[in-house]
């Protein structure tokens, strides 16, 4: 229970998600399916998977067809700004809702 707690006061802290607030802050399928694969990739698989569920609570889950659209525009605007996000990794952090 208290790595769950460490998990979610960590993910919570992390300044662009305080910024926008953790309610804003979402995951996708896709994502979640990745953080399950390392975990029962892992030798520490009980640790990793209560962190996943964690991720699950705290973040609303967008289903992959519907942030596909949101995945493009918000990759592209980054770019834009000159804010270059590898893809794997934007899709590990978060999708904003706009």
């Amino acid at each position: 229970k208290k790595k769950q707690e460490k998990v979610a006061s960590y993910l919570i802290s992390v300044p662009k998600i305080k910024s926008v607030g953790v309610e804003n802050c979402f995951v996708s399928e896709i994502t979640l399916a990745e953080l399950n694969y390392g975990a029962f990739k892992s030798e520490q698989f009980e640790k990793h998977i209560k962190e996943v569920k964690k991720v699950e609570e705290l973040f609303g889950v967008v289903p992959i067809y519907e942030c596909l659209e949101l995945f493009g525009k918000e990759k592209a605007r980054l770019q834009k700004l000159g804010i270059g996000i590898p893809t794997l990794i934007f899709q590990i952090l978060y999708l904003i809702k706009n």
